[in-house]
């Protein structure tokens, strides 16, 4: 049994979505809605995420600003798109914003 086996065996047993699936990613977006406000909405024709101004989601909305500043700096070809992934996959360790004051 490879890890990525032993992974989709132990998340099925407690019942946790895979979220690199869409179901499952449906199943974290409701997740954080139950959290965080996050709710659904349309502007311009196209649908959008948004995230309700309350005390829980807070923080979420500081590195959420943290992540669009980079994805800014991408699309302006300010940073390099291995900047723009380091960043990414060493989150909060590269973030300069210094916008969270305790980890989610």
């Amino acid at each position: 049994m490879t890890k990525s086996d032993l992974t989709a065996a132990l998340a099925q047993a407690l019942d946790i979505p895979d979220i690199d699936s869409q179901v499952g990613l449906m199943h974290t977006l409701f997740t954080l809605e139950d959290i965080y406000g996050l709710t659904v909405s349309e502007s311009d024709g196209e649908i959008c995420l948004k995230v309700n101004k309350n005390k829980d989601a807070a923080e979420l909305l500081k590195i959420l600003s943290a992540w669009k500043k980079q994805a800014d700096k991408l699309s302006a070809e300010e940073i390099s798109r291995k900047e723009y992934d380091q960043w990414r996959y060493n989150y909060p360790k590269f973030d300069t914003t210094q916008h969270r004051s305790n980890p989610l």
